[in-house]
């Protein structure tokens, strides 16, 4: 049927109309209909007899278990089964059972059986069932109610034939929040354990918002449990691996730390006998009633529910304690100690403890001349077999390394980490390359491009510790060259090329007639001897015999690698960071020559799952993941100092949306605003994987929400 909202009518009909209608009419409005229709009333005595007998007058109670489940009966008619068994004990009905004071056997049998009970409230539940009506009597009841019950016959459920009125009191209840608390790896426990501090922690208040006072003497200081998931009172198995130095039955003492990340449960009991608050313990168990807490419950799910639970005879109050573990805190990372002696008397070794980032000073340092041919001549072989002399793998525990020799340790907490050396050569990579002979060379021929100029270079050694947390440590190598003699001022030790590639052996190659002289010497001094076969893959070597305007020779040695072209992908994982100032381009195929028009900036952190090897076995590629790849040149397998700067706020999917900030474990600590401006102090990636800005202490924002340029 079309509604017409307005009809017109004109001439005689309007005329006509109003000639029998009246000028005005009254306005009604309308009236909500009860929950149960208006019905006829009929006594019947027996049927009020056993009313009178079975409900109360006055209920004084709360309301804070109710739920949709058992509110049956309330402002709708049921069978009186439906709230209590022939038994005495309650069934669905559970909240409806509170009005009960006798229940009379009779109505589960004879002709009362198949009668209907309705117990309608007013006020601000009038009419509401279900979800909304355990709603309202659970977070916004009133102080009192008028309840009337009605009971109807099976077969005529239009008539009343037996009534009573009930006064329902609702008494204040206490509703409990204890919050969650935040810590580091490395931290001590035993300022968590403090009662005072507890007490303050917790909040308790009646349903009319105010405060009951908590003090230190409600809780039982002996009683506090620690748990990382399970029942946070009765099993507390495994907690050892998350603090340390534990007492046989699992408590924390005053020397306990935290030595893993993760979300740790604990749990106070409320004494039953507090000095200042005596009630407390009886009223939180109420309220584990209300929140229905058991003591089979995990921990999670009591403090999801409110953090409360009771044994019926003792009362606990549970809270989240997040340990957190950042790649910024020394103290969880691995270390590295060194012993350095100048001779060969003990009395003068001195071991110094090296952290992330740190450059060993070495006894007898790694020093080198450039072209030499004696012992003191550098190659990457012989560098390589260097750095791998320093190191020890096998020390007594705890046990400083051998003189001029140095160790990794797990990390440096008190009373753990220092003593527990890290002893397995795979946790060990130089710029990703294991840390053995051939692969620190291959490292040294990335670092070390031209070995022939005068220079310091830095080899950095990344550790893995066992909860998975790297250091790197930097062992120095320094080259210098013969006064006088020709020098080679652009010049790359090793190359690789792909087999048919043209090669010529002069081109970005030059060299200078001394450190002291710097006149380019030309090509016809230069005698270059060269086996390179481009159309053969293998590995050749290139001589370069250079003689100055003063007569003075040197020889350099260039190795050429041919490669077939084939490129092998293997599963790996890691960080790179980007260490390229302009970004690293992100390409689509393992040759990198396919751009996918990504770039990511400069000093940001990403994790990669594959790595892309030459025929030469050297790393030439990265995989981010999903056919994503970053060349090798790019990047660092150690992190790159990050550059202060300033990001503005800018969602790519809305330009007027603000964005979130947060915390290192992405929880959302607050949101900034559209085109707002903050300081940055780095990047890092966090464990969904993404780039975040810092804004300072632990804020965190997606660097993809925005802009940055350099401070």
């Amino acid at each position: 049927m079309k509604k017409f909202s307005k009809v017109k009518y004109f001439g005689a009909v309007a005329a006509a109309l109003l000639a029998v209608a009246p000028i005005a009419a009254p306005v009604v409005s309308q009236v909500a209909s009860p929950a149960i229709a208006q019905a006829a009333t009929q006594i019947d005595t027996d049927a009020q007899n056993l009313v009178n007998n079975t409900f109360k007058s006055t209920v004084n109670t709360t309301f804070g278990s109710a739920t949709a489940a058992n509110v049956a009966g309330l402002n709708q008619s049921v069978p009186y089964n439906t709230i209590a068994d022939a038994n005495g004990a309650t069934v669905g009905g559970a909240t409806a059972y509170q009005f009960i004071s006798n229940n009379d056997s009779k109505w589960q049998s004879g002709a009362f059986a198949n009668y209907r009970v309705s117990i309608s409230l007013d006020g601000n539940a009038t009419g509401a069932t279900g979800s909304e009506l355990a709603n309202i009597l659970t977070t916004k009841p009133q102080k009192s109610y008028t309840a009337t019950v009605n009971v109807y016959k099976a077969n005529d459920a239009n008539t009343v034939i037996a009534t009573k009125t009930i006064t329902v009191n609702v008494a204040s209840y206490l509703k409990a929040s204890f919050p969650a608390l935040t810590a580091t790896v490395g931290d001590a426990v035993a300022p968590l354990n403090n009662v005072a501090d507890a007490a303050g922690a917790l909040k308790v208040t009646n349903t009319d918002n105010q405060a009951v006072n908590v003090y230190g003497s409600d809780f039982d200081a002996t009683s506090i449990g620690w748990t990382f998931g399970t029942n946070p009172v009765g099993n507390h198995a495994g907690i050892g691996n998350y603090i340390s130095n534990l007492s046989a039955e699992n408590q924390t003492t005053n020397s306990s730390r935290f030595i893993k990340n993760g979300t740790l449960y604990q749990a106070f009991k409320i004494q039953n006998n507090g000095t200042t608050n005596s009630s407390l313990a009886a009223t939180l168990t109420n309220y584990a009633s209300s929140i229905r807490t058991a003591m089979t419950d995990s921990s999670a799910t009591i403090v999801a529910k409110g953090g409360v639970v009771s044994d019926g005879t003792n009362v606990y109050v549970v809270r989240a304690v997040n340990v957190q573990a950042t790649e910024n805190d020394q103290a969880y990372k691995p270390v590295v100690k060194y012993t350095s002696v100048a001779d060969s008397s003990s009395q003068n070794a001195v071991t110094t403890t090296y952290y992330d980032g740190d450059t060993i000073s070495l006894a007898n340092p790694l020093n080198y001349v450039a072209g030499s041919t004696a012992s003191d001549g550098f190659t990457y072989d012989q560098g390589a077999r260097d750095i791998v002399a320093l190191a020890q793998f096998s020390p007594a525990s705890g046990a400083d390394p051998a003189y001029n020799k140095f160790q990794a340790y797990d990390n440096s907490i008190k009373g753990g980490g220092l003593n527990v050396s890290l002893g397995n050569p795979a946790r060990y990579t130089v710029n990703g390359n294991p840390f053995t002979v051939d692969g620190i060379t291959t490292a040294l021929q990335g670092l070390v491009k031209n070995p022939y100029i005068s220079q310091t270079v830095k080899v950095p050694v990344t550790i893995t510790n066992t909860r998975g947390y790297v250091a790197t440590i930097n062992i120095p190598i320094t080259i210098g060259t013969n006064v006088g003699t020709p020098i080679a001022t652009e010049f790359t030790g090793y190359t690789t090329i792909t087999k048919g590639s043209k090669f010529d052996p002069l081109a970005d190659v030059q060299f200078k007639n001394s450190s002291t002289d710097n006149s380019v010497i030309p090509d016809s001094r230069i005698n270059v001897s060269s086996n390179v076969d481009i159309t053969t893959p293998g590995t050749y070597t290139v001589t370069y015999t250079v003689t100055n305007a003063a007569g003075k020779s040197a020889t350099f040695t260039r190795t050429v690698v041919v490669t077939a072209g084939d490129l092998t992908e293997s599963n790996a994982s890691g960080v790179v960071y980007i260490n390229n100032a302009s970004g690293a381009k992100v390409y689509s195929d393992t040759a990198t020559s396919k751009e996918t028009g990504n770039t990511l900036d400069n000093t940001t952190a990403w994790k990669y799952s594959s790595v892309v090897k030459d025929a030469a076995n050297k790393i030439v590629a990265y995989n981010l993941g999903g056919k994503q790849y970053v060349k090798a040149a790019d990047v660092a397998t150690s992190p790159v100092k990050a550059q202060a700067g300033v990001f503005t706020v800018h969602y790519p999917a809305n330009a007027k949306w603000s964005i979130a900030v947060y915390n290192s474990n992405l929880k959302v600590q607050k949101l900034i605003p559209a085109n707002s401006t903050w300081i940055t102090f780095g990047t890092k990636t966090l464990k969904d994987g993404k780039s975040y800005y810092n804004l300072g202490g632990n804020q965190w924002v997606r660097t993809d929400y925005g802009f940055w340029n350099a401070k």
